[in-house]
Formats: structure tokens, C-alpha cells, sequence
């Protein structure tokens, strides 16, 4: 995924799935000078790369 998708999934209001290593995350907070999302899933919360990130359609 792109850092510009990731905004329009972390600022919309609909529920968009999205997937971190198989496992479906919440975007928290965005940091587009590092391509960085800090996701919270069951595991716990972690920084990852955007480009980690998977939208389920």
C-alpha cells in the first residue's frame, strides 16, 4: 500500500479492511515523512512500513 491510500483508509468512515503478516490492524497514526503507520492489532501495537500493509477488497 501507498502512504496516500493509507490516509484515505485512516481518515474515512467507512470499515476498511486491512491486513499487516496476515494479521487485520487498526491504522492509529500516519507518518508520511517515514512511510510509517503505528497499527494496534490483537498482537499489540507496533510501528510498521505502509508498504507492509494489505487492503482486503
Amino acid at each position: 500500500m501507498n502512504i496516500q491510500r493509507a490516509q484515505e483508509i485512516f481518515q474515512s468512515t467507512k470499515s476498511i479492511t486491512v491486513f499487516h503478516n496476515g494479521e487485520s490492524i487498526w491504522i492509529e497514526k500516519l507518518d508520511p515523512s517515514t512511510n510509517t503507520a503505528y497499527v494496534r492489532a490483537m498482537s499489540g501495537e507496533k510501528n510498521v512500513l505502509v508498504s507492509e500493509l494489505q487492503e482486503v477488497h
